[in-house]
């Protein structure tokens, strides 16, 4: 199993193109097979996807990147909002902004949409408001639906469907009713193209 090597050498090159100079990132991007990084996004190895998909972001990304994970540090030590110096409403438009170009993109957008959506799973789940928000068109969740009916089945990993099931969790009834319309139920039959994402999936569909 020659997995946990890839994934160990995808994560050095990572290391190199966050941590190196500047002189260290050109040469290493330069000599890097991007192409075929590019096909590991489509590895049966979802540890693999994912670090490829993070590695691509990083190199095509890379402010959005740190913009990003300075957003994941800020919610990770933040207890509610109301409070707080930062203006979530901000952050969930530079989500969905993520979550929009990542549905054409998903190569280059696919690790900043990794990272975008674990933002925002933390800011809903401390403020249950954005349940509501998210649903009304253009909302986050609204979006993260379309973005699971365009993207291939086989490059939509775990990461980007996990956030999903919370989400369901915090539905009301009213919320779950309007769950049923068909535009977020082809999404998860798209989802089910991929037989190991059934029991990530059925859960959202209300009975």
């Amino acid at each position: 199993n020659d997995s946990p090597r890839t994934i160990s050498l995808i994560n050095i090159l990572k290391i190199l193109i966050i941590d190196g100079s500047d002189q260290t990132r050109q040469e290493v991007q330069e000599k890097l097979p991007i192409l075929k990084i590019k096909e590991l996004t489509r590895n049966k190895d979802s540890n693999i996807q994912i670090a490829a998909l993070y590695l691509l972001s990083w190199i095509s990304d890379r402010e959005e990147m740190i913009k990003f994970d300075k957003y994941e540090k800020i919610v990770e030590k933040t207890d509610g909002y109301s409070n707080s110096i930062i203006d979530v409403n901000v952050i969930m438009k530079d989500i969905i902004t993520i979550i929009r170009e990542g549905r054409s993109n998903i190569e280059q957008k696919g690790g900043l949409v990794f990272v975008a959506i674990k933002v925002a799973e933390k800011i809903i789940l401390e403020n249950k408001q954005f349940v509501e928000q998210g649903l009304q068109e253009g909302g986050f969740i609204d979006e993260l639906f379309k973005f699971y009916g365009q993207v291939p089945p086989d490059q939509i990993v775990s990461e980007y469907v996990y956030p999903l099931v919370q989400f369901a969790d915090l539905t009301t009834d009213k919320q779950q009713l309007h769950m049923k319309l068909e535009k977020y139920i082809n999404p998860l039959i798209h989802l089910l193209d991929q037989e190991w994402r059934i029991g990530q999936t059925y859960r959202l569909v209300p009975e």
